[in-house]
């Protein structure tokens, strides 16, 4: 999905309701979509969940309301929490009200007067069994600027008092958190911390701002077809349509030596698992055959260690090596501190190695501290620490975009700058930003996982940038199917087993996105 900006939107909008696209139409379709992700993305395996909007007067709140209408028809418990009156409700904001309670949902207050309205929420939500919260902020949208009024403050403290308190509630915005300005990211002195936003029609860049993450939450791309948006920006956010041009679906004569081949120089003592999990992760990529290269020393350790289907060669030094047959080779998970001569024979390695190159970890490292040159059939996975290694005259503050941009300058490889909104720069090409993924992937051994998956796409024929795409979407949507299926009980007790496991789901559920 396309980034752009406010005032591109509202010329998109103003384009679609001259060809005799509806307001409505344009306002009912959203909520279709946001209600079909908040569906989805709900626990399923709770039969009651209760659900609390909180709007405002215009189209923001018209947005919420249309959505819970379709949520209370979906059999849930829903409930409003206003901070207008009826009669000030504006435009669309007015009709959805009367459609509501045409259906006859019942509301939990549509008072003015908010300040004591706290203690009637909580003592609703103790009497309630334990269920899952889902709160809508519906309380402004993307047009409105300026210090928040005092009706609205309310409701944004009271929403991010109740996120803190209930460990079963889950706020999601609709289009922006309110507070968080849509172009620039910049907070306001009241903003909504939301845990999903559901952006429509576009991405707007204050959402993608690094300032803004923690507002934001994990972004959910809600597309509007009847929307002509002509972004300025060749930035964009990882979403359906770009996945089912790369997850495409396999020949019926496929075989091994056809599916591709990974080699992985990785491991060292006290750090096997990081082998075990990148070597694990590319065969679960669906490349056809890895193996995996060894000095004498971790040979027999990581023999017995890693999977039965991976290929375990021993080599003397890495100048050994002769893999003319692979299509991909990942270097660095775990791989430790070599010696001159090994340090050496990578670089050589490397240097005329005709498929695309995994750098990670270690590998990193080692290209950073040895001034390697970075070609376009190289893959780059670093984390924060190892990019400053890349750029040690960057700032600590330095914009994570700003950090991309430097790098491309001077490198044409495809770089991957994990982090909450891992974003994946190519140079001549926008940038990509990752909508997957979460807080608890914040553990050792995620970062295996993901070079596993790219090299592994990457040797089935993927360019570059795909295979960093891909890859980066299934993981992080591994991870959240670990959590959301119960595997690892709470999100802080995911571990990076737990997001290899559910790579095969993670895949069905993006083919069942894209067909």
């Amino acid at each position: 999905m396309k980034l752009a900006t406010c005032a591109q939107i509202r010329e998109a909008e103003t384009r679609a309701i001259d060809a005799g696209v509806s307001a409505y139409t344009l306002m009912e379709t959203a909520a279709s979509g946001i209600a079909d992700a908040i569906i989805q993305q709900t626990d399923a395996r709770n039969e009651e969940i209760f659900c609390i909007a909180y709007i405002g007067k215009g189209n923001n709140a018209g947005d919420a309301l249309s959505v819970l209408r379709r949520l209370m028809a979906h059999g849930w418990n829903v409930h409003i929490r206003a901070a207008y009156s009826a009669e000030d409700m504006e435009g669309l904001c007015q009709l959805q009200w009367e459609k509501f309670h045409d259906a006859e949902a019942s509301t939990l207050t549509t008072e003015l007067d908010v300040t004591a309205e706290p203690t009637l929420l909580r003592r609703k939500l103790a009497d309630i069994p334990r269920m899952p919260i889902v709160i809508l902020d519906g309380l402004l949208g993307s047009g409105v600027d300026g210090p928040l009024k005092p009706a609205i403050a309310e409701l944004v403290q009271e929403i991010n008092e109740l996120r803190r308190t209930c460990s079963n509630a889950t706020v999601w915005a609709i289009d922006i958190p309110t507070g968080v300005h849509p172009d620039t990211g910049e907070i306001g002195e009241n903003a909504v911390q939301a845990d999903y936003t559901a952006a429509i029609g576009c991405i707007k860049p204050g959402l993608i701002a690094d300032t803004a993450t923690s507002h934001v939450g994990r972004l959910v791309p809600v597309p509007l077809n009847d929307l002509d948006i002509q972004p300025e920006y060749s930035d964009e956010v990882i979403d359906s349509p770009m996945l089912s041009r790369l997850l495409v679906r396999r020949p019926y004569e496929l075989y091994k030596n056809k599916a591709g081949r990974v080699a992985v120089i990785a491991g060292s003592i006290g750090m096997l698992g990081a082998a075990q999990l990148c070597t694990e992760a590319a065969l679960r990529a669906g490349v056809g055959l890895v193996v995996l290269y060894c000095l004498p020393e971790t040979y027999p350790l990581l023999a017995a260690r890693v999977s039965p289907e991976i290929m375990v060669k021993q080599v003397q030094t890495y100048k050994n090596i002769d893999e003319d047959d692979a299509q991909a080779l990942l270097i660095g998970p775990g791989l430790g501190q070599l010696d001159n001569a090994n340090q050496l024979a990578l670089h050589a390695l490397v240097s005329c190695f005709d498929g695309t190159v995994v750098l990670d970890a270690d590998g990193i490292n080692l290209a950073a501290e040895r001034s390697w040159r970075f070609e376009k059939n190289h893959i780059l996975t670093p984390h924060p620490g190892e990019m400053r290694r890349l750029l040690p005259s960057a700032g600590m503050n330095t914009p994570r975009k700003e950090l991309v941009n430097s790098f491309l300058y001077n490198h044409d490889a495809t770089l991957v700058l994990k982090g909450a909104r891992t974003i994946i720069g190519q140079r001549r090409q926008g940038m990509l930003y990752n909508s997957t993924g979460g807080p608890s992937m914040a553990k050792g051994g995620q970062g295996d996982v993901l070079a596993g998956i790219c090299a592994g796409l990457a040797a089935q024929g993927m360019m570059p940038r795909d295979a960093a795409a891909l890859a980066v979407y299934l993981c992080g949507r591994a991870s959240e199917l670990a959590v959301s299926r119960g595997c690892s009980g709470h999100e802080r007790a995911l571990t990076a087993g737990d997001t290899l496991r559910h790579l095969g789901a993670a895949m069905q559920s993006t083919a069942d996105l894209c067909y």
